[in-house]
């Protein structure tokens, strides 16, 4: 939005720069200016309801109504109307309790979020939550994604062709999202030894690894286990697939929005993790690629995030076998995931056509 209305101004102030300028070209300038902002404000006319989350006075419900009506809101993000009706209430209510009052818009929200919370284990927000989510995520310029664009071509340069995508990508995210500085996480990761005897592993053999670090062999074959298995701890409120039905359309709402793709709560596909052939096991771990492997079954939320993994298959057999035998399969077939009515999974060919998932 602000990429569309700032040139308006650059070209004004760049028509009323330098020293032979006439009372005339003042008056064109600003009245050209005039008109375009008016253009601005028609094709951005929904702009004018968003005041009514602003909360410099109470919110009202018909204001909150006409915002929703005009974003089309209501459908998108699975809105109760009844229950919003007495959120506005209750929103009211809280106001004199906030300890900042002339505090900005976003941390009132977050105070009065918070107290209802405090108030309730059950949140009781969830509507109005839901708009002012959407609200605040509307971003008011690209400059976000331009700096990504423009830190890309610092790190992926000719001097540094040769570095692999992951390591880009990866590096990316440490630098755009990380709170610390380089030098901290350095120093992070050489503290913990296991970690990095871990990370290790991963080319070489514990033979070395014992005579590097002068562990015995069958000492240090425990470490990879044992980071695996904290790693997984950490992030198993991370990765858990949805149990109650509002977790589901929270996925089927972020479908919508980000890829217009209704009633979607996931996206199941398979992939091969290769692996050196077991002994004894001839042509078990043996896939169509010709290579040895596992096989990872996952879904995904809209976010590309797991919301379910089951790894370990033998890579000789296909995705619909795997699907078969997997703990999500059951779930599906006895109905405990609570998925909505109209919710569906989809997935590629190599998965058989049944109730709840949509093929190509």
């Amino acid at each position: 939005m602000i990429n569309h209305i700032l040139p308006l101004f650059n070209e004004c102030i760049n028509k009323l720069q330098g020293n032979n300028i006439s009372v005339m070209v003042i008056y064109d300038a600003m009245n050209s200016l005039k008109k375009s902002l008016e253009i601005r404000i028609k094709d951005l006319n929904w702009l004018k309801q968003v005041k009514c989350v602003n909360l410099s006075s109470e919110l009202k419900y018909s204001e909150l109504l006409n915002l929703i009506s005009e974003l089309k809101l209501e459908n998108k993000l699975f809105l109760n109307m009844n229950e919003l009706y007495d959120e506005c209430n209750r929103i009211n209510e809280m106001l004199p309790l906030l300890k900042e009052p002339n505090s900005n818009s976003c941390n009132k929200w977050q105070s009065l979020f918070k107290i209802a919370n405090l108030e309730n284990n059950n949140f009781y927000l969830k509507n109005i939550y839901k708009v002012v989510s959407f609200i605040y995520s509307i971003p008011a310029t690209s400059s976000y994604c331009e700096r990504v664009f423009s830190m890309m071509n610092l790190k992926y340069r000719d001097e540094r062709n040769k570095c692999r995508l992951e390591l880009i990508k990866y590096e990316l995210i440490i630098t755009l999202n990380a709170k610390e500085t380089c030098t901290e996480i350095y120093d992070t990761f050489l503290k913990d030894e296991k970690l990095l005897k871990a990370a290790k592993t991963m080319g070489d053999c514990f033979s070395s690894l014992a005579a590097l670090y002068r562990i015995p062999k069958n000492s240090i074959s425990v470490f990879p286990p044992e980071v695996c298995a904290s790693i997984c701890e950490s992030l198993s409120e991370y990765i858990k697939v949805p149990n109650i039905e509002d977790d589901w359309k929270k996925i089927q709402n972020e479908f919508y929005t980000r890829w217009n793709f209704t009633n979607c709560v996931g996206a199941v596909d398979g992939k091969h993790i290769l692996i050196r052939c077991p002994k004894n096991t001839g042509s078990e771990y043996f896939n169509y690629k010709h290579s040895f492997s596992v096989i990872l079954l996952a879904v995904i939320n809209a976010n590309y995030c797991f919301s379910y993994i089951d790894i370990g298959t033998n890579g000789r057999v296909n995705d619909a076998r795997v699907f078969s035998k997997s703990s999500f399969y059951e779930a599906l077939e006895n109905k405990t995931l609570k998925i909505p009515s109209n919710g569906v999974f989809v997935v590629d060919d190599a998965f058989p056509l049944r109730n709840g998932m949509l093929k190509p």
